[in-house]
């Protein structure tokens, strides 16, 4: 009959495909594909009859008008059309400060309907630098958030299977242990108790204990209440804690949750008693960011449980959908971040005056410090540093406060050695201008994923911060000091995949604060999210990349430095000080594992497509592209630029989106999407998946020559990088 466009109405693609295959010179188009968005490929449906001469009435199908392109080339546009305004902006608001922002006193007379010689030269400049500042204010204020605990409501809710109590030897006797046995088997699980001593904290005897205990649900680690030290400023909690955690990881069938008591503060008349505990909880939030599979979450206990405080415990470990529980005598209590807003009235403002000690005050966030402090009003900067001797920057360091009016004092020696720091203290107290005030900016980091963390790695992050604030804290007691700060990070209650050390470390500074505060003495601890132009963000360039692909931004010193003084003259005790796109106490809780369900019925290449597809999308998440069509799907995860906090990232996501459990080493295993994606379609649905053959990204193994199987094995092993290479 002549009939050249199809337009088939209905529920698949069955009689577009025959047309097709009969007749491959006609135009057929599906209205509807299964599993595909319906309104977008009706849209599409209706967009191709267009360009094919099908004439088409839109005015009936949409009410929206686009101004297409002048020109027909592709792009992609990343800009705004029409800047941010605020809520109260209005037209004439915006041209009267504008007005004042150019200081056109003309227009500003005309805008006041005044004389233009009514004494504006004076007043116009003045208005025009307080616009700019309250605009600056907004945006400094907008980057405060604190810590807050939730009340939660009682639930009662029943374990299953056996629960492992891990108890250290020094707590064997403690009632809270019988509380917590009691607590397991009155909520249904059946309690198994293992006892374990310092040496008890290595991995592989671990597992072993852990298998012992027969088939196990879960594992409930009393570990972190033993603070006695290990090595420098390592608990036997940490390091112990550290070992069951890649115990648990290996074993991957179990949950561990962890529990403290007194490691936190829910509010004013709850102190905080064990800032030691509290590491735990700057490890725990970066364990739920690597390992979301086995990690539950971490609770914080009464010295007793009665009934109620027991029900909330089983409550917590069963799943009620919090992974930071303190359990209180009214309640248990969910962590948040918030927003803190600037409710209250300023006191007269901190100022700096005579000495002020700043630790790592050589380094690039000390030095703007000290130069911060200097301009406010301090005589003499004290500046510690473990150099032994002057680098070219320290030297135009100590030029650039002279010339402000300020002295210099370069202290060098750690700032962990007694030793020297009591020096230092003796002859601070000697010294014409009195210490008023000390600032704890120094820190290190040794990055690196759970499985790869030992107690010699964290004690080296640990002594900087922890072993360093209690020698300041300690010498500092004799002092009148006013302000008492200490240099916290964004990693100690967000979590920051690689960072464990390094989290547990400032949970510390912020737990010691928070103790401070409550006893009456002076302390601030700033949570910092990354600066801009300085600070190991900016100078790590891993650690950079990451917190760019989580969208935090970076910090402009200036306005970091005003947001500091601004909680100095606000009286915080700990506040959070980062430009975040959205705030939440705990990672995101993985989805409903719906995704099998909604590829059953299809064949197994269009599956494997599907699969595929999925993985490409998680892939380009975590790389930052702009979709999946920039992920080439034979090209491997390495070269593309994963690294080792990214392949655990793509995992979890994975994990999510599947409802499967791979380990850390799925990427390395599956090294590019063709061979993963082959990989989820045969675990997902087994002897009918496509295999991995057909996967495209599939290679004969007797066709590959000797330096390809060697890159292959690289990639497979994580390493990476020339001098692997040359080796």
């Amino acid at each position: 009959r002549g009939i050249t466009t199809f337009l088939e109405a209905g529920p698949g693609t069955s009689l577009s495909t025959a047309i097709t295959t009969s007749h491959p010179d006609t135009t057929t188009i599906p209205t509807h594909r299964p599993h595909t968005n319906e309104n977008h490929t009706l849209a599409t449906a209706l967009a191709t009859l267009h360009t094919h001469g099908t004439p088409i009435t839109w005015t009936t199908t949409t009410g929206n008008h686009l101004n297409l392109p002048t020109y027909p080339f592709q792009r992609e546009r990343y800009w705004p059309d029409t800047p941010v305004k605020s809520a109260a902006s209005e037209p004439a608001d915006e041209r009267f400060w504008e007005v004042v922002a150019n200081q056109d006193v003309a227009g500003f007379a005309a805008a006041l309907e005044i004389g233009a010689d009514a004494g504006l030269a004076d007043l116009l400049p003045a208005l025009s630098d307080w616009r700019r500042r309250s605009q600056e204010q907004s945006t400094v204020d907008g980057w405060r958030y604190r810590e807050r605990w939730t009340p939660l409501g009682d639930i009662v809710a029943a374990l299953d299977g056996r629960w492992v109590l891990v108890v250290p030897d020094s707590h064997r006797d403690d009632p809270l242990v019988a509380d917590c046995v009691l607590a397991l088997a009155a909520g249904g699980g059946d309690p198994h108790r293992i006892d374990v001593g310092a040496d008890d904290a290595d991995r592989l005897t671990l597992i072993t204990r852990l298998a012992e205990a027969g088939p196990v649900r879960g594992v409930l680690s009393l570990w972190g209440l033993d603070t006695r030290i290990r090595r420098g400023s390592v608990t036997n909690g940490i390091a112990g804690t550290l070992a069951l955690t890649q115990a648990v990881a290996d074993a991957s069938d179990l949950t561990l949750w962890c529990a403290t008591s007194g490691a936190v503060s829910t509010g004013v008349a709850d102190r905080l008693a064990s800032p030691e505990q509290a590491m735990l909880w700057g490890f725990g939030r970066v364990a739920a960011r690597e390992q979301p599979e086995v990690w539950g979450g971490l609770v914080d206990l009464p010295a007793r449980l009665d009934d109620r405080a027991r029900t909330r415990l089983v409550a917590a470990l069963a799943g009620m959908g919090e992974d930071q529980v303190a359990i209180r005598e009214p309640g248990s209590c969910g962590h948040r971040i918030v927003p803190a807003p600037v409710t209250g009235t300023e006191r007269d403002g901190w100022r700096p005056s005579g000495t002020v000690l700043i630790t790592g005050g050589t380094g690039a966030l000390g030095g703007l410090l000290a130069k911060w402090l200097v301009a406010g009003g301090a005589e003499h900067v004290v500046l510690t540093t473990r150099r032994d001797r002057d680098e070219p920057a320290t030297t135009a360091l100590t030029e650039e406060l002279a010339a402000l009016g300020a002295r210099v004092t370069i202290a060098r020696g750690d700032v962990t050695d007694r030793t020297a720091m009591t020096g230092l203290f003796e002859r601070l107290s000697a010294d014409a201008a009195p210490l008023t005030a000390v600032f704890h900016a120094a820190g290190v980091l040794d990055d690196g994923m759970l499985a790869s963390l030992t107690a010699e790695r964290f004690d080296a992050v640990l002594a900087a911060k922890v072993t360093a604030v209690r020698l300041l804290q300690e010498l500092g007691a004799g002092f009148d000091l006013s302000a008492f700060v200490c240099y916290s990070s964004i990693a100690s209650v967000l979590g920051g995949a690689g960072q464990a050390n390094y989290a547990a470390a400032n949970a510390y500074l912020d737990a010691l604060v928070a103790q401070r505060r409550f006893d009456g003495l002076p302390g601030l601890s700033v949570v910092w999210g990354p600066w801009a132009e300085a600070g190991m963000a900016a100078e790590t360039e891993a650690v950079a990349e990451r917190l760019r692909r989580s969208g935090i931004s970076a910090l402009p010193s200036d306005g970091a430095l005003t947001a500091l003084g601004r909680a100095l003259s606000l009286g915080d005790s700990v506040v959070v000080l980062a430009d975040l796109p959205g705030v939440a106490s705990a990672p995101e809780a993985p989805r409903e594992a719906g995704f099998r369900d909604r590829l059953e019925g299809t064949g197994p290449l269009e599956r494997r497509d599907a699969v595929l597809e999925m993985v490409r999308v998680n892939v380009a998440a975590v790389l930052g592209h702009r979709g999946p069509d920039a992920v080439v799907v034979d090209r491997g995860f390495l070269d593309a630029g994963f690294d080792s906090l990214s392949a655990v990232e793509l995992r979890n996501r994975i994990n999510a989106e599947t409802g499967l459990r791979f380990p850390s080493t799925f990427l390395y295993d599956y090294p590019n999407p063709a061979l993963m994606a082959a990989k989820i379609d045969a675990d997902l649905f087994g002897e009918d998946a496509a295999t991995v053959d057909d996967a495209p990204g599939a290679l004969e193994i007797d066709a590959l020559d000797d330096e390809t199987l060697v890159k292959l094995a690289l990639e497979g092993s994580g390493s990476s990088g020339p001098e692997t290479w040359s080796a």
